[in-house]
């Protein structure tokens, strides 16, 4: 029987490529979720007394048995007022300590942050203790137990990280993948998946990825992402599609124009409405990062296969198993 050599060739050239595309996407997925982290320089709440500006004693055992913020303020930056502001206004009156140390009371402004603990006195001393920034700008946050939950300056984004680790510190909440694209379910089954159970029925293809960004530019985690998937585009089956669905951020103008700039040859379909509203309940109840750049695969009944989120850790298997349902009919 003959064999066709070159045929040979060409399967392990396309795997190869689907191998390195893997190896490349676990490196840049991981580093858009952990982007900007920074390493932890304490373990644990310090030991510590002093006093607050009503007299107060505060020390580590006042703080016990309850998480803790705690932001170093330098009164002249304004991300250190936006970033304490966001926090004092969602967490005021929750199972949560705020303590703020500043070299002055200027950061207040006329502001009532009565429900905080505020320390004007001792400010080097503490900066010292707490292992902080001699420039400032910088927040700990501390589970009931005192262990250190995060630490990094106040440059971060309430919204996409610092709120991620209080709700960690205070409820031990983590969003689970579970609570928005259920395995265990058909695409029918999910009632909000409407548009995309419409999309697998018409498509006429055996597998399809899905990928699902809020937003997407160029130098962001999305197009990072984008530039994967079109990347496997070029090399999938054509018995496989990749389908791009995003946040109505943007109007039918907008996705061409995105489509031009990025040069995106597979479809975008802006997300309906009853997609849209289970995805921003959970992006409040959670933070967009972990709810931005989720990618799963079905097959042409619907069945999710497999899928990739922000923070699982998956990225090499799912994308394998990506190359083994490609490999299928190589």
């Amino acid at each position: 029987m003959a064999i066709n050599i070159q045929n040979i060739k060409m399967k392990k050239i396309v795997k190869l490529i689907i191998f390195l595309l893997s190896v490349i996407i676990v490196l840049i997925y991981s580093r858009v979720f952990y982007a900007q982290k920074e390493t932890l320089t304490l373990e644990y709440l310090p030991r510590f007394v002093t006093k607050d500006i009503n007299g107060r004693i505060i020390s580590k055992n006042s703080l016990e048995n309850k998480a803790t913020y705690l932001q170093f303020v330098n009164s002249i930056d304004p991300d250190d007022i936006d970033t304490l502001d966001s926090v004092y206004n969602n967490w005021k009156g929750v199972k949560l300590s705020i303590l703020i140390i500043a070299k002055d009371n200027k950061f207040m402004n006329g502001k009532d942050y009565s429900q905080a603990t505020i320390i004007l006195r001792d400010y080097d001393k503490m900066l010292k203790l707490f292992r902080s920034s001699e420039r400032t700008g910088t927040y700990h946050v501390f589970d009931n137990k005192g262990n250190v939950i995060m630490q990094s300056y106040t440059r971060d984004s309430y919204e996409n990280r610092i709120k991620y680790y209080l709700n960690k510190a205070v409820y031990n909440k983590v969003f689970k993948i579970s609570d928005f694209i259920d395995t265990r379910k058909k695409t029918s089954e999910i009632g909000y998946f409407k548009q995309i159970d419409e999309i697998i029925r018409n498509s006429g293809n055996d597998y399809l990825i899905f990928s699902l960004h809020t937003k997407i530019c160029g130098t962001c985690s999305g197009g990072e992402i984008i530039h994967i998937l079109k990347q496997y585009y070029k090399n999938i089956q054509s018995n496989i599609s990749i389908i791009e669905i995003v946040q109505p951020y943007y109007n039918d103008k907008e996705i061409n124009m995105m489509r031009r700039e990025l040069q995106i040859d597979f479809p975008i379909y802006i997300a309906d409405g009853s997609l849209v509203e289970r995805w921003n309940e959970l992006i409040t109840e959670y933070t967009e990062r972990e709810l931005n750049g989720i990618i799963f695969v079905t097959n042409k009944s619907g069945v999710i296969l497999n899928i990739m989120y922000p923070g699982c850790n998956c990225a090499k298997s799912f994308f394998n198993d990506i190359a083994r349902i490609t490999a299928v009919r190589l």
